[in-house]
């Protein structure tokens, strides 16, 4: 394959998947070219733009609006961006802590989650839904809906794209929560009353992602929201479903 990223390459319908994997490989050649650092990337793609430089989740956006494109060259090679960042993905996904004891990769790799992506924000208290949005803003989180299941109640939950991009910023959020002491372990701890009758969850919110235990497990309106609203698929499925979309895209061409 040439060296050179600007050149342009015509590709059939049938070889975008032969043509992905070649760039990809060739990516992970030399990493550098995607990732300048540890939180900055570039589009080795896309030299010509006013943007040269993103953080991971923005390259993520990127690379799924190209992804999409009907010029099947800039199709395949921004997949291959995509591919190469997903990796990153589930080095961030696969060590979430869980409740069974099997750290295996492929039980790893089939964890979970409520799809689309849902973050679960807990001890939200009365505040306002713009309250809740400007406060998921300030961490880096905009673009995301919240919804509080009814009236009254203590927890809302933050609906996220429901591409690679909104996965990622659901697992900061994860992050983020866990970092601070207020996680999903956190809140369950702090949850419970002391003696005195009072409990230990203080003022502020408690956010992680939504997950199988929470799918099923959730009481009253969060759970019936995330039973209504979602389903339960792990990272292999929606690849699985990805792909399949995109040879029908190509199939329609």
């Amino acid at each position: 394959m040439s060296d050179s990223y600007e050149a342009e390459t015509d590709v059939s319908d049938s070889e975008l998947e032969d043509y992905v994997d070649r760039w990809f490989n060739d990516l992970m050649q030399d990493k550098g070219k995607v990732k300048l650092s540890e939180n900055v990337y570039r589009c080795p793609f896309c030299p010509g733009k006013k943007k040269m430089v993103y953080q991971s989740k923005d390259l993520l956006q990127h690379a799924s609006d190209l992804g999409r494109s009907t010029d099947l060259n800039h199709r395949g090679k921004h997949l291959a961006v995509l591919r190469f960042l997903k990796d990153d993905i589930r080095a961030l996904s696969s060590d979430f802590s869980t409740m069974t004891l099997d750290h295996s990769r492929s039980a790893r790799r089939d964890k979970l989650f409520v799809y689309p992506w849902m973050g679960i924000l807990a001890n939200v208290d009365a505040r306002s839904l713009s309250d809740i949005r400007d406060d998921l803003a300030r961490r880096g989180f905009d673009h995301v809906k919240v919804r509080i299941p009814r009236s009254g109640c203590n927890h809302a939950v933050a609906a996220f794209k429901r591409d690679w991009s909104g996965f990622y910023s659901c697992i900061v959020l994860d992050r983020e929560f866990e970092a601070n002491g207020r996680g999903r372990r956190d809140y369950y701890i702090h949850r419970r009353s002391s003696s005195g009758g009072t409990t230990e969850l203080g003022n502020g919110m408690y956010g992680w992602i939504a997950e199988e235990e929470d799918y099923e497990n959730a009481e009253g309106a969060v759970g019936e929201f995330l039973r209504k609203n979602g389903d339960l698929k792990s990272v292999s499925q929606v690849e699985g479903d990805e792909r399949r979309k995109t040879r029908l895209m190509i199939s329609d061409l």
